[in-house]
């Protein structure tokens, strides 16, 4: 557990408490330990025991196959517990023997007593959420006022939310996000009340359409990673979730195209995509598909850029000619070029035919697939034919998520145009 100058943006702790650990049913052992939440969402938990104790017996055999339950209580009356943790490290020595593990499944911490009222506020913290917003913060900072535009509100079909940054987030960290000295922070919260009775789980589907949809608007791949209720001002659950982002910030700002700054476009575009997202998510694969336009935004290598864009396109396409009625059996004896050119003549007439031509398969995507190489093409041609597949990708879901408002377009030099109708 290394996290250096970043220690203290954790999510949560250290903390100190008491835990029962099991390995079975068995197998249980009470022990004092600590508890951390870093800020890339792993949840750490180590203790120390004396040697000839039998925890430090059993846990000195335990390898990360074995999964061990974790419940107790922090000495507030706060308590934690989780499905399954491993060990990852021993320490062992003649007196006393420390052990760490990971907690890879979902961290609970619940307040001992819980509230009474109709109206609850869900909150979740967001991993490298970097975005303006449409109202300024005013800060005092040594008898000066400094002002950040930090929060925005939007609306979807089911609530308002309000999107916000941290207060622990400052200038510095957000430059040293882009500049990859850091890899992965919180930095942002959106928050909205819900309905006491409604399960909060219900929500979390929300909140993972925004987190995508702000990834695809900024650019910068975005996850939440805790969610805490609210009552009133009191803080009664949180959810620690592990997250694991495959992309950092790093280089990303050419493919900020949905900003704040001059018109409140990622404002609208989430206003306008939400609830069509989470409609369309799983008959289009749209995790899938936002996971490979980050991983395209990402790649310096111009094969491997292209090789993230064109698997996507190929899941996009593939799954909305399934759901327009082709077979899988029809989707089979089909190519890229032919999917594209159904999809073209049943809604999206805006795709170019000049990305529909033999170029595309047989002098990009099938010498890429086959050999791992495109030796016809020069550097430019390929970055240029990258930012072709991943405009044409975003044209395709504005459309299909009916996002009618203004993008910055990469093939037009980052014109400001608007999204196809």
């Amino acid at each position: 557990m290394k996290y250096g100058g970043t220690l203290g943006n954790g999510l949560l702790g250290p903390s100190e408490g008491k835990a029962e650990l099991s390995l079975s049913e068995r197998d249980r052992f009470q022990v004092p330990v600590s508890l951390y939440v870093g800020p890339d969402s792993q949840a750490w938990l180590w203790f120390t025991t004396p040697s000839d104790r039998p925890p430090a017996q059993m846990f000195r055999e335990a390898t990360p196959a074995i999964g061990i339950r974790v419940s107790g209580c922090f000495g507030d009356g706060r308590t934690f517990s989780a499905d399954k943790a491993v060990v990852i490290r021993s320490d062992l020595a003649l007196l006393t023997s420390t052990f760490e593990l990971l907690i890879v499944s979902p961290l609970f911490v619940q307040l001992a007593a819980r509230l009474d009222t109709e109206r609850l506020n869900v909150r979740y913290t967001l991993l490298n959420a970097l975005f303006y917003g449409t109202d300024e913060t005013r800060i005092e900072v040594d008898t000066h006022i400094r002002t950040r535009r930090d929060r925005f509100r939007f609306k979807t079909s089911l609530f308002d939310w309000k999107a916000t940054w941290l207060d622990s987030i400052e200038q510095e960290h957000l430059e040293a996000l882009r500049s990859g000295l850091i890899p992965v922070l919180p930095t942002a919260i959106i928050e909205t009340e819900i309905e006491a009775q409604v399960p909060p789980e219900e929500h979390d589907f929300e909140a993972e359409a925004i987190s995508r949809l702000i990834s695809l608007g900024t650019g910068i791949a975005t996850r939440w990673a805790a969610r805490q209720i609210w009552q009133d001002s009191a803080l009664v659950q949180e959810m620690f979730v592990r997250q694991t982002l495959t992309t950092t910030a790093e280089d990303k700002s050419r493919y900020d195209l949905l900003s704040n700054l001059e018109e409140p476009n990622l404002r609208n575009f989430l206003e306008s995509c939400v609830t069509n997202y989470r409609a369309a998510e799983r008959s289009l694969c749209l995790n899938t598909v936002t996971v490979y336009l980050e991983q395209a935004r990402h790649e310096k290598n111009p094969e491997l850029k292209l090789a993230a864009l064109v698997l996507g396109l190929e899941t996009l396409s593939y799954q909305w000619c399934l759901r327009d009625g082709l077979s899988a059996q029809q989707l089979d004896k089909m190519n890229l070029q032919n999917k594209l050119l159904r999809m073209r003549k049943q809604r999206f007439h805006f795709i170019e035919k000049g990305l529909l031509s033999d170029d595309l398969r047989k002098g990009l995507r099938n010498p890429l697939i086959h050999s791992g190489q495109i030796p016809m093409m020069t550097t430019e041609e390929k970055l240029d034919w990258a930012d072709s597949l991943y405009d044409l990708s975003l044209r395709i879901l504005f459309c299909e998520l009916r996002y009618r408002g203004r993008y910055r377009d990469l093939t037009k030099g980052l014109a400001t145009v608007f999204a196809p109708s």
